[in-house]
């Protein structure tokens, strides 16, 4: 049910293309959500339109809250996303990829996290539980880290340049409406495929903070279906992770100690490397590591892996902690009471002043 003027506090965005079971699945944990003040639209890039549109329609027949729309915008997944979030009326916006799903909790746990969050906030961030061909694998651990924590901008980007955070995949993100009026959409000029979505997280810290859920609320399924980074090449990979790195770089100019580009670069191939030892692949992992020379690369890499092992330990950004208790977030008042008495105010300004600090 939406507000007293009639639009809602989320808007939950179902870009789509020729998956209709997935699609049915995602939208289906849309709308078992316990939090209920939202909006769903669809936006279908397949033209002419298949078996997905029909059952779009169907979800659009049985609940009022579902719109279906076809992308009249720039076609692919980053073009079909940005066409649906122009169309959003929420003060959230919640992408849901096609092939995921969505905890029952999850809208009104990352809402009230959001409501947490100081000054202005432009991206929430659950964890996630991932799946291969139906089968759990992987279930995100919250460890010693608090329930809900916030970086500034700068310390978000700082964050990221070092994988120290991982923002995770779209549909692990709730999106502030004013950071999407002031131009932080997906880029669709082609320089990116596999890291679209870092790049337009760092978009989105163009225009507030970041705040971590640390509570795994959504499922990524994989496996059994064909992805936009499928088929890409290692050296595809290296040329979009380096341009990536020289864009975060730029963002953090003003900090000291911070590593070059090379340094970051040489710290991602020591982290495969770890990887596919993990995995068993011994003979590439030593190919690849035997390239890493910087003895700092090779710090960082394992101080990551160390972090993967035991979340909460071995952080090299500081977070600020909003909430220890899941409970005592989880259980407040409708954040809704509260984006509602917020909708019509002026945002918070986010000062990175204080954010120039040494990397330690």
């Amino acid at each position: 049910m939406a507000g007293s003027d009639g639009v809602p506090i989320v808007s939950v965005v179902v870009p789509t293309f020729r998956r209709p079971e997935m699609l049915a699945r995602a939208v289906e944990s849309v709308l078992g959500q316990e939090f209920r003040d939202f909006e769903v639209i669809i936006c279908d890039d397949e033209d002419p339109p298949g078996e997905g549109r029909l059952v779009a329609e169907r979800l659009a027949a049985r609940d009022s809250r579902v719109r279906v729309l076809a992308n009249e915008g720039v076609r692919g997944q980053a073009g079909n996303l940005n066409f649906a979030m122009s169309r959003a009326r929420g003060a959230w916006i919640k992408p849901v990829f096609d092939d995921d799903a969505l905890e029952p909790s999850c809208l009104g746990r990352m809402l009230a996290a959001a409501v947490m969050g100081r000054g202005s906030v432009s991206v929430v961030r659950c964890l996630v539980k991932r799946f291969e061909n139906g089968r759990l694998v992987r279930t995100e651990r919250r460890g010693r880290r608090a329930a809900v924590e916030q970086l500034s901008a700068g310390d978000a980007v700082l964050a990221m340049y070092l994988q120290d955070v991982d923002v995770g995949i779209p549909t692990q993100l709730l999106v502030s409406r004013h950071a999407l009026e002031a131009g932080a959409v997906m880029a669709t000029d082609g320089r990116f495929v596999s890291n679209v979505d870092s790049a337009w997280t760092l978009s989105l810290l163009e225009h507030g903070s970041l705040v971590l859920l640390n509570e795994p609320l959504v499922h990524q399924h994989q496996g059994g279906h064909t992805t936009v980074t499928s088929g890409m090449s290692d050296d595809a990979l290296d040329a979009e992770f380096a341009l990536l790195r020289e864009l975060q770089h730029e963002r953090l100019g003003g900090r000291t100690r911070v590593p070059s580009v090379s340094s970051a670069q040489a710290m991602l191939r020591a982290i495969r490397a770890l990887e596919r030892m993990r995995r068993g692949r011994l003979r590439s992992a030593v190919s690849l590591a035997a390239d890493v020379r910087s003895v700092r690369a090779w710090g960082l890499a394992v101080r990551w892996a160390m972090r993967r092992a035991m979340p909460g330990w071995f952080e090299i950004v500081k977070r600020t902690r909003l909430s220890t208790d899941s409970r005592a977030y989880g259980t407040q008042r409708d954040p809704g009471v509260r984006i509602r008495a917020q909708r019509s105010g002026a945002h918070d300004g986010v000062s990175d002043a204080g954010d120039r600090r040494a990397v330690g």
